[in-house]
């Protein structure tokens, strides 16, 4: 969002849900806000073919956390690469494991360009002001303007519309709680 970027939210191993509902529902908050999502398995091949259309065109980053299958959904997608992969650990606490360890730019056969890139431990904000990260959270900007205090930092104020929304289940309640960190992180 902040740097104009059109993001794709690409569910991957989704072979090992257990339940394929609760993780759509999960999603509903960035489908509403209109976030392309899409749901992949480079095991089996689902999604394979609409990632390629993704990917045509473009010059695409594949970024996520370690483990995530970034690298082995291109491979699927796009096999003359012939990328190195690894097997699905569970030895690392859930926290995946790095197979790429550099940044790597591939031309497709078509002309299109994917840069793969290392897994991601943890994800931070840098050069955001506190008072800016409403620009990024328009669900709950929009009911900022509803609150008592016009400085509200929306997490312990009285009259606060978006916890009144939260409460009302009228607000993602892991939306909320991602602002709630990264404001934390932005005010530290």
């Amino acid at each position: 969002e902040r740097n104009r970027l059109t993001p794709i939210i690409c569910i991957n191993k989704m072979d090992l849900a257990e339940d394929r509902g609760e993780v759509q529902r999960s999603l509903a908050p960035y489908l509403t806000l209109g976030y392309r999502v899409m749901f992949a398995s480079a095991l089996t091949g689902e999604g394979i073919t609409e990632l390629r259309a993704l990917l045509c065109d473009q010059t695409t980053v594949l970024a996520g956390l370690s483990g995530a299958g970034k690298s082995s959904l291109l491979a699927a997608a796009e096999p003359a690469l012939d990328l190195r992969v690894g097997a699905v650990s569970t030895y690392w606490g859930g926290q995946g494991q790095h197979t790429t360890t550099q940044v790597n730019l591939f031309k497709l056969g078509d002309g299109s360009y994917v840069v793969d890139t290392p897994g991601i431990r943890e994800f931070s904000v840098a050069g955001l002001l506190p008072a800016e990260l409403l620009r990024f959270y328009p669900e709950i900007a929009e009911l900022a303007g509803r609150c008592r205090f016009t400085d509200c930092s929306h997490t312990h104020e009285p009259g606060c519309a978006v916890k009144a929304a939260l409460r009302a289940g009228q607000l993602s309640p892991t939306r909320y709680h991602n602002y709630r960190l990264i404001l934390a992180e932005l005010s530290g």
